[in-house]
């Protein structure tokens, strides 16, 4: 015997409130049917998640391709810039301290000629940063090529005299010598002091 017939029987609930109660019982039922999915709402729910996983798997592949080419071109760039310093590297020489400020602020010295000195202050040539797998190198080059460097590759180029207003040439560094060679002390001529005035 169910509660129900039992509740009957014992007079604890009458007709009408059993009638009640099922009636609810069975709106409920109905509400929770119609709330449930059907079949094709949950397969295009399914098919929906998948593209979804998809998607994101094809954007990750993309993003790792993405990330193997920019190495790829950062490795290419580096190859580009360590041959180009090679082929059009210069003798710096010795005997002179050069000094020059690194992009990162730090003071940092190298050795070059006297000739190389003029032609890195007249803008005839520049300084670079030449990086190997045994260390980087302060390279001397030509100004066409360390213009071509800052193109691609700035970060190699360490110094490069853009204003040269009042530096002469460095193709006329001592080509004729207008002057006495001695040392002596001696009197000014008014050859010197028109030089002096044309400011040469």
């Amino acid at each position: 015997m169910s509660l129900r017939d039992q509740l009957l029987a014992k007079g604890l609930a009458t007709r009408k409130d059993v009638q009640r109660v099922e009636r609810q019982l069975k709106h409920e039922r109905h509400s929770a049917q119609g709330a449930r999915r059907s079949k094709s709402e949950l397969e295009a729910e399914e098919r929906a998640k998948a593209a979804a996983l998809a998607a994101e798997r094809e954007a990750e592949r993309v993003r790792q391709r993405q990330a193997a080419a920019a190495a790829r071109d950062e490795v290419e760039r580096e190859l580009r810039a360590r041959n180009l310093i090679d082929a059009n590297r210069t003798r710096r020489g010795t005997g002179q301290p050069w000094w020059f400020r690194n992009a990162d602020g730090t003071v940092e010295r190298t050795d070059v000629s006297s000739g190389t000195a003029h032609e890195l202050r007249s803008g005839a040539s520049a300084l670079v940063r030449l990086v190997r797998a045994s260390g980087p190198d302060v390279v001397v080059v030509p100004r066409a090529t360390a213009l071509r460097l800052r193109a691609f590759a700035p970060e190699h180029v360490l110094v490069l005299v853009e204003d040269v207003s009042g530096i002469s040439d460095a193709s006329e560094r001592f080509l004729t010598r207008t002057w006495e060679a001695s040392l002596a002390p001696r009197r000014a001529t008014a050859e010197d002091v028109e030089r002096l005035r044309r400011g040469r």
